[in-house]
Parts: C-alpha cells; structure tokens; sequence
C-alpha cells in the first residue's frame, strides 16, 4: 500500500468532474478529511499530505477544547458512516509558530495522527508544490468541503451598553470573539445614546444529506484582490490588506466561494493527471460575495517548513510549471 502513497499522491481513482458548487462524488477528492471533537461534532476541514500527517487552518485547532481531536479520512457524508472511511486520533498538533489568531496570519497547522492510515481508492494524500511552483493569476482550480452554503437574511440585535459589558448569552449562537469580529469586520453599527444596533449575516448550513461539496474557482492576484478588499461593502467596510503568504480565489462578481465550516480544507489545482495543494481555506467576509473573495494560505511560502516537521510528506513534493490560462471562465 505505501506505493500508493509516494508514487500516485494527487491522483484520485475517481475521475468524475461537474462544474459549479455541487455534490462531490465519493473517491472524487481522497485527500479530503474532517476534523470532529470527540463525540463526533464537525469542526472543520483537513488534507491528507503523507500516510501519517493532515495539514489544516491554525485557527481549527487553536482553541483548548480542541487539544483532544479525531480526523475521519475517506468520508463523503458527514451523518453516514461507512465501510470507506477511517477514524483516527490527532496524536499532535504542530502551528506554525507565527500564528496570529486575531489577523488569521499565518494560518496553518500539521496533525500527527496517532498512526498510519492505510491507502485505498477513498483515501489517498494530495500532491504539494515545491516552494519554486508558481500558480498563476486566472488558473482555474477547486475547493471541496462540508461548509455552509450560503448567506441568507441577517439577524437584528440592539444591546444596551448601560447594563455593562457584552454578555455572550446575548448572541447565544456566537462567542465573544466572533461578536467582536462581527462588529469590527461584518455587521452594520450605529450607536443611539447608549444602544449599539448590530446587523449579523446568517449563514445557510449544508442541508441533509451532508455530502461533501465542490466549486470551482479562479486564482486571483494579490494586488487584484487587494484591490477588491479596499471596495467599501453595504456597510461601508474596508478589509485588511492580503499578505505574500496568502492567496486569493474565486470571483469579483461573487457566487462561488469557499464559506464558514470549509476552513482548513484544500484548494487544490492540477497539473496533467496530478491535483497539487496550492492553498488552505483561512479566511474571508461572508460567502460568495461581490468583490470578498475567500483568502487561502499559500502552500509555497509554508513547504519548507511543513517538511521539516513531517519529512514522510518530501516523496510527495513536485516541482511543476503551470502555465498562464486564457481569460474566461473555468472549465472543468
């Protein structure tokens, strides 16, 4: 089975492929995995990079609560477990040192499972690039996950400051963290006297089946994105500026996206018959929408250091050359 592993990395058995953000056929994306609290709660999105290693989002695992984690490799739905899939305890869990949880900088993070998981046409690792590989500016590639999907109306809240400080019971669906990351970030903020009126987005989460979902997405360049991020949105909101160890894919017109609970899963680009890792789902605002587009983490700029702490991944390293796409819209 290890032949498997070091000689056919990026190459699913499973060649289906249908263009647009839908259902993902079974063995269509084997380097997938999901991460869950034990009890079987999904947290967020992982790649097979090696038989024993899985890199995801920092920001996933983070949090103390998530010090003891289960990755379920060869899933397809999430409330269906079978003969395919495999679980297996994270043994460690190794972020980059680096990392800022507030900015989402530098947001990635290698799991150690507790042992090797055995190769089959549902689980196989994906190729990563060297450090040298250049993923042009329009090359259309694809992100898969159990995310949400979409955005739908948003929630009102008007809390009144005079009481004290905020209490998350007042959000019961949000933390602290992600209420204060609303108002700076997502929400429409007005005070009246002592009220702050708040506008949060609801999300649309993945409807049963809980099967895992695919789109395709064109790289975009960081000066254009950067551009997209200083359009002020509805609520008059900028965004913070994307770094040289990030990347940024999907659309200016907005539609197809990568969106919450997607974190930590691959963006993924192929090279003749081979897929090869070109980003980590980190972060954005909101989903799918007008000139927001989803932020991944650049593998490029994080190989090096991802082989000096899980060396088994070097066989699985390829030096490619892509070359410039026409402009136009993805094709599958």
């Amino acid at each position: 089975m290890e032949d498997l592993y070091y000689e056919d990395c990026g190459k699913p058995w499973i060649k289906t492929r249908i263009v647009g953000g839908v259902n993902a056929v079974h063995g269509e994306w084997p380097w997938q995995v999901n991460l869950r609290r034990p009890g079987g709660d999904f947290i967020c999105g992982g790649v097979l990079i090696s038989s024993k290693w899985v890199v995801t989002a920092a920001h996933c695992v983070s949090v103390r609560i998530y010090d003891f984690l289960i990755v379920t490799l060869g899933d397809h739905d999430l409330d269906v477990a079978d003969s395919e899939e495999t679980s297996i305890a994270v043994k460690r869990i190794i972020s980059y040192p680096s990392f800022d949880s507030t900015q989402k900088a530098h947001d990635i993070s290698l799991l150690e499972l507790e042992k090797e998981v055995p190769a089959s046409r549902f689980i196989i690792p994906v190729c990563l690039p060297t450090a040298s590989v250049m993923f042009p500016e329009d090359l259309c590639c694809w992100v898969t996950g159990w995310g949400q999907i979409g955005e739908g109306s948003e929630y009102l809240y008007a809390l009144t400051l005079s009481n004290g400080p905020l209490d998350s019971s007042t959000f019961p669906r949000c933390s602290l963290f992600i209420i204060y990351i609303y108002i700076q970030y997502k929400c429409k903020c007005s005070k009246c006297q002592n009220v702050l009126t708040i506008h949060l987005p609801l999300t649309v989460n993945l409807p049963r089946p809980k099967i895992l979902r695919k789109v395709h997405v064109k790289l975009i360049s960081n000066e254009k994105c950067n551009g997209f991020r200083q359009i002020p949105d509805f609520h008059g909101f900028i965004l913070e500026t994307v770094e040289d160890d990030m990347i940024c894919a999907g659309y200016a017109e907005g539609g197809k996206d990568a969106c919450n609970g997607d974190s930590g899963g691959p963006l993924v680009c192929k090279k003749d018959d081979r897929w090869l890792l070109a980003g980590v789902v980190s972060k954005g605002s909101g989903c799918g929408k007008k000139n927001r587009n989803k932020v991944y983490t650049r593998l490029t700029s994080y190989v090096n250091w991802i082989l000096e702490n899980a060396p088994e991944a070097a066989k699985n390293v390829l030096g490619v050359e892509f070359q410039s796409p026409p402009m136009g819209q993805c094709v599958s």
